[in-house]
Formats: structure tokens, sequence, C-alpha cells
């Protein structure tokens, strides 16, 4: 599940130069070793990516002591700008390039959360890296788990993670159930309306009897405003 390289690579780039900017600011090193805040922006080529030779300072950097100061903002520079290569690799379709793009995002995550690991959205991060691959890894199950126990309630990241989870059931994996099943019951009680009755109408057929348990349960006016928004959807609270 890859967005628009266009309306995800350049976002990700400005945070990533603002925050080398507050880097220097703050008076840190810069976490790409003799690289100024121009010339980074430089460092990438036409189409938007990170060239070579900066995934290389960052998998070095991450591999690197910089955690162990817990310099977070470089380490949200390391994050956003691997995550970007990955974009616009998967976007180009070069098997090859994504492998190593994927790689090098891991170790960065990896790393910010040794400073960090009551960050659910960095968890699911590794999850989404391994949806990109296409297949799950041996501790795929492990980071959702992490991600919901450190994120149980905040909407965008349980959205991300029932859509994730979802996918995951439906290519067998059960053992993420329960976690899908008390991520669903969030959304169910506390999204918004028409949130929740996108993501309904979005479940994979094998998914929706679980949100249709826990809509059964609500108050007759709330279920009454998801079953017209999901109406106006062209779809009905009973399809399966």
């Amino acid at each position: 599940m890859v967005p628009n390289v266009g309306s995800i690579v350049l976002p990700r780039l400005v945070a990533t130069v603002l925050s080398i900017v507050l880097v220097g600011w703050a008076g840190h090193e810069l976490i790409f070793r003799g690289t100024t805040v121009r010339s980074l922006t430089t460092a990438v080529d036409a189409t938007g990516h990170p060239k070579t030779e900066i995934l290389d300072r960052i998998q070095e950097q991450a591999s690197g002591r910089l955690w162990e100061r817990c310099d977070t903002i470089a380490l949200n520079a390391l994050v956003e700008v691997s995550l970007a290569e990955v974009d616009a690799a998967t976007a180009a379709a070069d098997p090859i390039r994504t492998d190593r793009a994927i790689d090098v995002a891991k170790t960065a995550i990896r790393t910010t959360l040794r400073c960090r690991p009551i960050d659910g959205d960095l968890w699911l991060k590794l999850v989404s890296l391994d949806a990109v691959r296409g297949a799950p890894s041996e501790r795929t199950i492990e980071y959702i788990r992490l991600s919901h126990w450190t994120a149980p309630s905040e909407g965008r990241i349980v959205r991300r993670r029932v859509d994730l989870a979802s996918r995951l059931l439906e290519r067998g994996v059960a053992d993420i159930r329960p976690e899908l099943h008390s991520d669903i019951r969030v959304l169910v009680n506390f999204d918004t309306v028409d949130k929740l009755a996108d993501m309904f109408v979005a479940a994979p057929e094998s998914v929706r009897p679980i949100y249709q348990e826990w809509i059964a349960l609500l108050p007759k006016g709330r279920r009454s405003e998801l079953a017209s928004a999901v109406e106006r959807r062209g779809s009905s609270l009973n399809a399966s």
C-alpha cells in the first residue's frame, strides 16, 4: 500500500530538511556528517528520492551511536528520508532498490525505537514495510501487538492498524484476530461515523462480521447514523 509518490515523497523531504535545520539550531551534530542543509537538498535526484550515498549515511548513522543521546529530531529525520526512499523505490517498481530502502528504513526505525519504545506509530511503520514486501515477516504480528499496546486508541493509528491487520487475516494469519477484534471495537464505538462507514465499506468480507458484531451493540441512534452513512456509500450494514 504505497500512496502517490508526489503526495508523500515531497512532504517527507520538506519535513526532513526542517528537522535538520532544527538540529542545527539546537547546536547538535548534523545527522549527515559533513552535509549541510543546502547540500542535502541537492542530494536528491531529479525524481525526488535520496541518492545512494545518502542512504549509506542513514545506515551508518542509524547503526552507530546516534541513539545513545536519543536526539529525537535527528532520528525522526533519518526515518523520514528512509521512508521517502521506500515510497519512491516502490513507485519505480524497482525490487532491488526497494529491498535496500526497506532494510535502511527498518534500521532507522529500530534505532529510533530504542529511544521511543512506546511509540505505537513507529511499531506500525515496521508492519507497513513488511506489507510493501508483500509478505509478513516472522516478527510482523509482534510489531502489530506492540503498536496495539502502545497506541490502543489513537484514531489514525488504529485505522491503519486495522487495515494492515485485515490484510493479514485475509492471508490466513489468524493469530492477529484478537488485536483486530479489539481495534475494530475502538473504531465502532469512538470513531466518527463517516470514517467508520469508510472503514466498514472497505473491509474484506472475512473482516466485516467483526464490525457487525460490535455494531449490533451500539446505541440505536449511532447505529442508525452509521447505517445511513454506509447506504450513502452504496452498501449495507448487513452486507457480507
